[in-house]
């Protein structure tokens, strides 16, 4: 194999997930689009690799797996596990060559093309991505999470038809999918369905009480209900069980804002600006707010720091010339 390149995980963004791993040997990613949380799902073998100390590039999971791989190079398991463990460590290049191996030993090893997938994903391939989620479904229809992961990649393209039926089929696979049942919900969401969206939701936190992002997305959907108080209600759930919840902040800044609580409002997105500086959708609306609090250097604060975060953001620009036109700046 070619010597190992520390190409790490982007920052979770709108289209990246970032991976959390699990009990049962898979790993479930987070994807953010917009205010939702949506749920990718990735899968070792029927091996779970063991815990990783991510502060050493090499630990003995890495070690036993590059081990098989050298002694037994024709098995698709080793390659795939041995890639898995580099996904691990963040090191997806690396891990992309041992999920190609295992396919090249193995072309209808659908678990291993669904981490491959999970990794293209990742680096934001998603043309690449989709390729692999359509020859596993073809393949393997009966593949549940392989139709929840493809509706994830056709929600990131705005497909959300395609989605919806790739969602729809994971759950009549797999009717206690929480994945599915959660995404459904926000293509429900996001094509103004709202009442069929906060029903899934229900149902997905009757399997899961205490989640907090199935909460953040009951405030999102209230938001766009035009229901502010009832947005806070779930967005100060959601703080309650997790104070970092950055999302949750802003869009409880929104709801505020939508009621036009300006002091609540900058109170809650003053903090999501606290727990993440780069995040451009609170200091936007930041900037609203001291503008209509009759702040206008403060106002301007922010919109300088976003375009000091992206020198290319035209609603940045285009208000701090609104304001400078208007007098307020």
């Amino acid at each position: 194999m070619a010597k190992v390149k520390r190409k790490r995980r982007p920052r979770a963004s709108a289209k990246v997930a970032v991976s959390v791993s699990e009990s049962d040997g898979a790993s479930k990613s987070l994807a953010h689009t917009g205010g939702f949380t949506i749920f990718v799902v990735a899968l070792t073998l029927i091996f779970c690799v063991a815990s990783f100390m991510r502060s050493s590039l090499w630990n003995e999971d890495t070690t036993i797996w590059l081990d098989a791989v050298d002694k037994s190079p024709s098995k698709s398991r080793a390659h795939n596990n041995t890639g898995f463990a580099f996904y691990q460590l963040e090191l997806l290049d690396e891990a992309i060559e041992y999920y190609k191996s295992a396919l090249v030993h193995q072309s209808n090893y659908f678990q291993a093309r669904n981490n491959l997938a999970v990794a293209y994903k990742d680096l934001d391939r998603l043309d690449e991505a989709l390729d692999e989620y359509l020859i596993i479904v073809e393949n393997q229809p009966d593949f549940a999470k392989a139709h929840t992961n493809l509706g994830v990649i056709y929600s990131m393209f705005k497909r959300y038809e395609d989605a919806a039926i790739e969602y729809e089929t994971a759950l009549s696979l797999d009717p206690d999918s929480f994945a599915a049942r959660n995404n459904l919900g926000i293509v429900y969401a996001k094509t103004n369905r709202f009442d069929e969206a906060l029903s899934l939701y229900s149902e997905a936190l009757a399997l899961e009480p205490d989640n907090v992002k199935i909460l953040n997305n009951f405030g999102n959907v209230y938001f766009e209900k035009h229901e502010p108080d009832k947005a806070v209600e779930y967005f100060e759930r959601t703080i309650a069980l997790d104070p970092e919840f950055v999302k949750a902040w802003s869009g409880m800044g929104k709801a505020h804002l939508r009621a036009a609580r300006l002091g609540a409002a900058g109170l809650a997105f003053e903090e999501a600006v606290r727990l993440d500086p780069e995040f451009i959708e609170p200091r936007m609306n930041l900037a609203t707010v001291y503008a209509n609090q009759g702040l206008p250097g403060k106002a301007r604060d922010q919109l300088e720091e976003v375009l000091n975060i992206n020198p290319e953001h035209d609603a940045a620009k285009e208000y701090m010339e609104e304001l400078l036109t208007t007098g307020k700046l």
